[in-house]
């Protein structure tokens, strides 16, 4: 009889086998600290993330109402709304612990005085603190006169960055996009660096960069991969330990453009709101040795979210150096929303008894066609006992127009449609712009849509599917596609 393979103790050794601090570039920070295991812009989350051997933590600042600078994800909380219309006691007084797990319930959101004492205590390699209003960054020197080292400050808003460069803190500038001219506009203006995209960091692979540092968010082992190759001198990630295995495995291979041993399939929903966030799917789990020496390879599944049938894996196969193979799986379930995939994984052994566990999602997504007719899409709902919700959808010229149908009859709805890594906002529809040429790639563009508002005096919320909030805990979002590819 095969002796059972135990999952959850092959990642604990990962993470306690974890680089520990260091001194040195590709820095890794947890992007809003450790987020499947503790609330999301939490001092616990970061605490986590250094325990799993990053160098540091990254978290986003907002304003309260009386100059406090409080940390969450958004400017809006759960169960209270727009941070900056409430005081610190009234902020301080959300359950952001409940909302996470019940063993955490009474847990409040942070200030930025728990930050600035976990760096103190922890002294990590590199620490990032996000603001994105024009008040919080001279509440954050009245905590932090002198600009520590190892802090760096990133923001969407330009002027924001020459401030906080003019204080003389380590700005970053956070875009989707940046051209030539944009650069060098930030080259010259003080900025210690830029937060872009993985891809938009390989157009500049040949960036004259003296003391300018590249830093980018990256969770997906492709694109972890990808940065690590380029040299990035930072990288924020939802995933510590993908990311630290990611890391050992282009150590191991230097010469190699791309290593990751497996294919990662997108695993295609109906779209059937009825049937929540379930499927089955029969497909060949594909994996290749890249490494110059044979490898035995374990191949498995596993779970975050939900409960799933499993047939074919796990299994080990002996691979020769550049050697390929296919193994049949068949998946099967879910849960009523959208949450975290489940993870295939593959644990190499060498034969000097090293052992690398390397692993991916398994994307779930819905695909929405860009029809300029509208098109009626069902949104999943958050609880049983909620009335089936639908959106319209359609493509105009360079924009997609999100509605909700019988929006009419909630005066506080708030539409917030992901487009690529773009969130707009809205109350009865939003109107979000299409980058140019996105309907170029078969592939599409990454979409979501959530919708809150409060009904009969409770709050609700339903969603197409994942991708928002932003991390693994939502789920992958859908796609977007060109009406011939759909």
């Amino acid at each position: 009889m095969k002796p059972r393979l135990d999952l959850r103790q092959l990642f604990e050794r990962a993470a306690r086998q974890g680089r520990g601090a260091r001194r040195a570039p590709p820095w890794m920070l947890g992007w809003q600290g450790s987020v499947l295991e503790a609330p999301e812009a939490s001092r616990l989350g970061c605490e986590r993330a250094l325990e799993l051997g990053l160098d540091g933590f990254a978290v986003s600042l907002w304003c309260t109402r009386d100059g406090g600078l409080i940390a969450a994800t958004e400017p809006l909380l759960e169960g209270l709304g727009r941070i900056a219309e409430h005081t610190r006691a009234e902020v301080s007084a959300v359950d952001a612990g409940a909302q996470f797990a019940a063993r955490l319930r009474g847990m409040p959101p942070d200030c930025a005085e728990d930050f600035l004492e976990l760096a103190s205590s922890a002294n990590p390699g590199r620490w990032c603190l996000c603001l994105e209003e024009a008040g919080a960054l001279a509440l954050l020197k009245e905590l932090l006169p002198t600009p520590p080292p190892a802090l760096r400050i990133a923001s969407s808003d330009p002027a924001i960055v020459r401030q906080v460069a003019e204080s003389g803190f380590a700005a970053l500038y956070r875009a989707p996009t940046l051209d030539e001219r944009e650069l060098e506009a930030l080259l010259s203006s003080g900025a210690r660096g830029a937060w872009l995209p993985v891809a938009q960091w390989a157009r500049f692979e040949s960036l004259p960069r003296p003391q300018f540092e590249r830093w980018t968010h990256a969770d997906h082992p492709h694109e972890l991969e990808q940065a690590l190759r380029l040299g990035l001198e930072g990288l924020l990630t939802h995933e510590p330990l993908r990311a630290q295995a990611v890391h050992a495995l282009v150590a191991r291979t230097p010469g190699a453009k791309h290593a990751f041993p497996l294919e990662l399939p997108r695993l295609r929903l109906e779209a059937d709101a009825n049937t929540g966030w379930r499927g089955a799917w029969e497909f060949a789990v594909r994996v290749h040795n890249p490494f110059p020496e044979p490898v035995q390879v374990t191949l498995g599944v596993l779970p975050r979210v939900g409960a799933f049938v499993i047939h074919g894996l796990p299994q080990t196969l002996a691979l020769e150096a550049g050697e390929h193979a296919e193994v049949p799986l068949a998946l099967r379930g879910g849960a009523q929303q959208p949450g975290a995939d489940p993870l295939l994984f593959a644990l190499l052994r060498f034969a000097d008894g090293a052992q690398l566990l390397l692993d991916g999602p398994l994307e779930r997504v819905r695909v929405v066609p860009a029809d300029p007719l509208p098109l009626r899409v069902p949104l999943l709902s958050s609880g049983p006992h909620q009335l089936p919700r639908t959106l319209l959808v359609r493509r105009h010229r360079q924009q997609l127009l999100v509605s909700m149908e019988g929006a009419r009859a909630w005066a506080d709805l708030r539409l917030d449609v992901r487009v690529g890594d773009t969130v707009q906002s809205g109350a009865r529809g939003v109107r979000v712009p299409l980058p140019p040429d996105w309907d170029l790639d078969a592939d599409g563009i990454a979409l979501a849509v959530r919708a809150r508002w409060t009904e009969a005096g409770e709050a609700r919320e339903a969603r197409l599917c994942g991708g928002l909030p932003f991390g693994p805990r939502s789920g992958a979002p859908g796609r977007l596609v060109p009406i011939v590819r759909a």
